[in-house]
């Protein structure tokens, strides 16, 4: 039997079909921060976003940032998602701004998504994220044929999103007034 994800009571009649730009903006802080824990050292990239970087001052830069090779690089492990240029904030939004709308989503099903539906979504975002894996052998399967650890990086960006709306519900914020409705928990 398929699992089914935890839901949440929006406490609503009009449930929205799309996350808030600020629970989506805290769904994408988080992704960023859980890639950030991977790693110790400085991964420096390149800053693309020309409005971003005309504000920098070259002797006068963060520790985050660096002139290389007469190019702005951005350490984005050692950078919180706020403090990233906006073409760096990209992957994260994205995730973020997909994995938000599921939990929203979730909602609207009576029996709740399943993880194979979520695990669905999230790759399909993956997919459009980053192009270059279309038609590969690897990675454009469908998700259910996925590797284990694959599906399981996949569906983590779902539940982190809904332990966002969870902490979202504990602080009393609103998510459309948020509250754990009784309900079978992802496993992961």
């Amino acid at each position: 039997m398929e699992k089914k994800l935890s839901k949440f009571d929006l406490n609503n009649n009009q449930i929205p079909n799309k996350a808030s730009f600020e629970f989506a903006h805290m769904v994408a802080s988080e992704l960023h921060d859980d890639f950030r824990k991977q790693f110790k050292e400085a991964s420096w990239e390149y800053i693309k976003d020309k409005k971003f970087v005309s504000l920098l001052k070259a002797n006068e830069l963060p520790n985050n940032i660096r002139l290389h090779n007469g190019q702005y690089q951005m350490d984005i492990v050692h950078s919180t998602y706020d403090e990233l240029s906006p073409d760096l904030q990209y992957e994260s939004k994205e995730f973020g701004q997909c994995a938000a709308d599921l939990v929203i989503r979730n909602q609207e099903v009576k029996t709740g998504l399943t993880e194979e539906q979520v695990g669905d979504e999230i790759h399909k975002k993956w997919l459009t994220i980053y192009p270059y894996l279309k038609g590969d052998p690897f990675y454009d399967l469908p998700f259910k044929i996925l590797p284990k650890n694959i599906q399981n990086r996949l569906l983590n960006k779902y539940k982190i999103a809904n332990s966002v709306a969870e902490q979202l519900k504990e602080q009393g914020k609103a998510l459309q007034n948020i509250q754990k409705q009784n309900g079978p928990e992802i496993e992961m």
